[in-house]
């Protein structure tokens, strides 16, 4: 188990008064202070982008906020570097804001990009994962254990898998704090070989908070410690760095079942 914080967090909206993440520095603070006793080492601060926030912010005001909050962890003696990128709701103008150099990816590497889905409809992403890919960007979908539309059309992801697409999971839906449905998603697209990376996602210590540790033992005890060590640790590095992903297989035979996995973890 990790001891100290290695934990690298790919999707959290730490920086504050911009989207629906805390409300202002003081929020920020206390939230990238659980981060830090929950073991994370590093985060990739992730405003939502498009969709209801277009318009509201832009690059130089986001930099400037992640910049004003890394000063005051440092001021605070609060041990956690922040990165920046976006969670990006897929929209037709997504390709030449990014030829504008208009969206941040994950990191600002270049190679990885934080994707949005719709939540009450299944758009097929494969022409754009296609274009991406022309760009030499990685599609993250982000937490598609919890998105209505996905979770009725679970085909997709297999589809998606084979054009290079790759799920990030919430920690919180491990725990099952998000719900059975989200729990056992998360757990049978892990086993599937579908997902990159676990991330926190929190938005604050009241709504969505970050569960790193806890889902980090969850996955150790369902597909052992050197799979959790992928998702949590080594994976999200290489995404912050914008290096090539390692490769998770499939962890369990399609004859072991979730609800088993669910029996002996939670009893």
């Amino acid at each position: 188990m990790v001891s100290e914080n290695k934990f690298i967090d790919i999707h959290c909206h730490c920086l504050p008064d911009l989207d629906d993440g805390p409300r202002n520095m003081a929020e920020s603070i206390q939230l990238c202070q659980a981060l830090v006793e929950d073991g994370v080492k590093e985060v990739i601060a992730t405003p939502h982008w498009l969709g209801r926030y277009d318009g509201k912010y832009g690059l130089s005001e986001v930099l400037t906020s992640a910049e004003i909050l890394q000063k005051e962890l440092i001021k605070q003696n609060i041990p956690l570097d922040i990165l920046l990128g976006a969670e990006v709701r897929i929209d037709e103008r997504l390709m030449t804001m990014i030829d504008a150099g208009r969206i941040p990816t994950l990191g600002m590497s270049g190679k990885y990009l934080l994707l949005e889905l719709f939540n009450e409809f299944a758009f097929d992403i494969s022409p754009i994962a296609e274009q991406l890919h022309k760009r030499n960007i990685i599609p993250l979908i982000a937490h598609p254990e919890r998105v209505p539309a996905i979770i009725r059309n679970k085909s997709l992801l297999y589809k998606w898998h084979i054009k290079g697409v790759r799920l990030q999971v919430t920690a919180e839906s491990l725990t099952g704090a998000a719900g059975p449905q989200a729990r056992d998603n998360a757990l049978e697209y892990i086993s599937n070989g579908w997902v990159a990376a676990v991330a926190s996602d929190a938005h604050g210590l009241a709504v969505r908070w970050p569960a790193m540790k806890e889902a980090y033992g969850i996955v150790c005890e369902a597909f052992g410690e050197e799979v959790a060590q992928a998702l949590f640790i080594t994976n999200p590095g290489r995404i912050a760095s914008g290096v090539d992903l390692c490769i998770i297989p499939p962890c369990i035979s399609p004859q072991r079942s979730v609800s088993g996995m669910l029996k002996k973890i939670f009893g």
